[in-house]
């Protein structure tokens, strides 16, 4: 919504702080976060990690909830794929895919509107929400 590449529904801009964030952020912070990618991909302990704020259909505005019909993402050849945009935290296996959901530590939306991120210890292969 900052860089104007997501549109900013009415009312939202005063809860995101957009305009102070404007006046504030410096040309090259701004120049720094125009240069972040809208997905990532890894291979990691022999796993394809798939990561994007939206969804693997829509990068920036898909939205995948945790009673979203998932079969939808399924065609694809990641094993781990991780989304945000809902700000609503899940781990869901599928298959043989899993399906994350980070939450949000600014803006939650889920139950009792808690923060939350998800930690990830490569060394065990554990997933752990925390917040």
């Amino acid at each position: 919504m900052l860089l104007g590449e997501i549109p900013v529904k009415e009312g939202n801009a005063e809860v995101y702080q957009l305009n102070l964030i404007a006046d504030e952020i410096s040309d090259s912070q701004l120049q720094f976060i125009k240069g972040w990618k809208t997905e990532m991909q890894f291979t990691l302990n022999n796993k394809q990690f798939y990561l994007t704020h939206g969804s693997p259909l829509d990068k920036l505005n898909g939205y995948v909830y945790p009673d979203t019909d998932l079969n939808i993402l399924c065609d694809n050849k990641y094993d781990v794929i991780i989304t945000g945009h809902t700000h609503r935290p899940f781990i869901k296996n599928l298959t043989d895919k899993m399906f994350i959901n980070v939450g949000s530590v600014g803006l939650p939306r889920d139950v009792g509107n808690l923060s939350s991120f998800l930690m990830y210890d490569s060394n065990t292969d554990v997933l752990k929400f925390a917040g």
